[in-house]
């Protein structure tokens, strides 16, 4: 019976404190806010096996322009007159941008020392003076006769023959003794790679006759003295020598190693 009185009167008790407590509904002031306490966000570490992001993968150049690029190259480094670097700008330039985009230059510098490596490795394998060094051998003798001339120039004789007639008469003007000039071009070179017989192209600086005819005969005598098989339709100026069984391997003395930086 006490302890139902004692419970009966906390109940009294908490009631009148419920109904007399403030409320922020009556007016009353909200009681001042306790100390804040900071919630601390706590970031997990990365994962040690987080990948790293790569570099962005260099696009694939299309099957026409890796066709261009690459036989631009093989030509240029079999023919073996450029540097790797200038390899690299011919190639980039033939590969055009009509069959997609051009290839990244670092694609191309690839490319070109690998073929270079290739080409070094082949050149273990050749024996006795090829046919490159014999025409050089030619051409340094028709230097000492007063023929100027110049190997793997202009892309055809339209371009080339007007490029070597005036450095030809530079020489001459500088007092150097040129009776006149021969040269081949890289296009008569590409061609020669496939027929195996390449143009040399010779003439007098005089318009004489005579002095024509004997600057052809002189080129075509020096080229046979070095061991060539030189073909001359008609045993006529008019005429173009060509060197005949022509399989071209020059030496690059290393460029497999070389470097393609500018």
């Amino acid at each position: 019976m006490n302890v139902a009185r004692c419970l009966l009167g906390l109940g009294l008790l908490v009631a009148i404190g419920c109904k007399h407590a403030p409320s922020p509904a009556d007016g009353a002031s909200a009681p001042a806010p306790g100390p804040s306490v900071a919630l601390a966000v706590v970031t997990a570490p990365p994962s040690a096996s987080a990948s790293v992001a790569s570099p962005p993968k260099e696009p694939e150049p299309s099957a026409v322009v890796l066709v261009r690029v690459r036989e631009e190259i093989a030509f240029r480094v079999e023919a073996g007159f450029d540097s790797p670097s200038a390899i690299v700008d011919l190639a980039l330039a033939a590969a055009g941008t009509d069959a997609g985009p051009p290839p990244s230059r670092a694609f191309v510098e690839r490319e070109v020392l690998a073929r270079l490596a290739e080409h070094t490795r082949a050149e273990e394998t050749w024996k006795g003076p090829t046919v490159a060094e014999r025409i050089e051998r030619a051409f340094t003798k028709l230097e000492r006769d007063g023929v100027f001339v110049v190997a793997f120039v202009g892309k055809s004789q339209d371009d080339a023959n007007e490029i070597v007639r005036e450095r030809a008469e530079a020489a001459k003007k500088a007092g150097k003794p040129i009776r006149g000039y021969a040269y081949f071009t890289q296009g008569d070179l590409k061609e020669a790679l496939v027929s195996h017989s390449l143009l040399v192209f010779s003439s007098s600086l005089s318009t004489n006759d005579a002095a024509f005819r004997g600057v052809v005969e002189l080129v075509i005598a020096r080229l046979r003295e070095s061991g060539l098989k030189v073909d001359w339709p008609f045993q006529n100026p008019a005429y173009v020598p060509s060197i005949t069984g022509v399989e071209w391997k020059k030496r690059r003395g290393g460029g497999g190693d070389a470097s393609v930086a500018k």
